[in-house]
C-alpha cells in the first residue's frame, strides 16, 4: 500500500507496513489519546504489536503534518473511518485530511443490513471538540450508539 502525499497542505499518510517503528509510534498515540472508543484498558505493547501486526483495517495510515506524526486514519470493511488525528489542531488541514482519504480511496458498494455505500465517521461522544469541528465542515450526524454498561 503506497504512502500518499499531499503537498498543498505538507500532509503525508504514511501506510501501516507495519514495522516496529511504526508499532511504537502508533502504541504512544494510543496511549495518549483522550478519547476511546474501542477499549477501556490500555493494551499492553505485546498486545497492540499483535493487533497491528494483524493488520485489521482494509487501509490504514499514520498522519504526518511535515515531518510530524499527529494521528492516524483507518478504513473498515464497513466504510467507517476510524479519525484519530487530534494533532491536526488547524480545521482547513484537518478537511484536507478527509478530503485526501475521500479522493484517494473508494468506499465499498453498499450491502443492505450490512454497510452503507458511503463513508462515516465514529467519533467518541465524548469528544464534543471532534463533534463540533465536523459539523463546521459540514459533516451531520446520522446515528448515535449505545452499548450496555454491565
Amino acid at each position: 500500500m503506497p504512502n500518499i502525499v499531499a503537498p498543498k497542505m505538507n500532509i503525508t499518510l504514511e501506510a501501516i507496513e507495519p514495522n516496529s517503528a511504526q508499532i511504537e509510534l502508533l502504541y504512544d498515540q494510543l496511549n495518549n489519546r483522550l478519547y476511546n472508543i474501542s477499549h477501556e484498558i490500555m493494551p499492553s505493547y505485546e498486545e497492540h504489536s499483535k493487533f497491528v501486526k494483524n493488520h485489521p483495517y482494509r487501509k490504514w495510515y499514520i498522519v504526518r503534518d511535515g515531518s510530524i506524526p499527529v494521528g492516524n486514519v483507518y478504513i473498515n470493511f464497513d466504510n467507517s473511518i476510524g479519525l484519530n488525528a487530534g494533532g491536526l489542531t488547524c480545521d482547513k488541514k484537518l478537511n484536507y485530511l478527509l478530503d485526501i482519504v475521500y479522493n484517494t480511496v473508494a468506499p465499498l458498494d453498499a450491502e443492505p443490513s450490512v454497510r452503507i455505500g458511503n463513508f462515516f465517521l465514529n467519533v467518541s461522544a465524548a469528544d464534543n471538540e471532534m463533534q463540533g469541528r465536523l459539523e463546521k465542515m459540514g459533516f451531520i450526524e446520522k446515528q448515535r450508539s449505545y452499548i450496555r454498561n454491565r
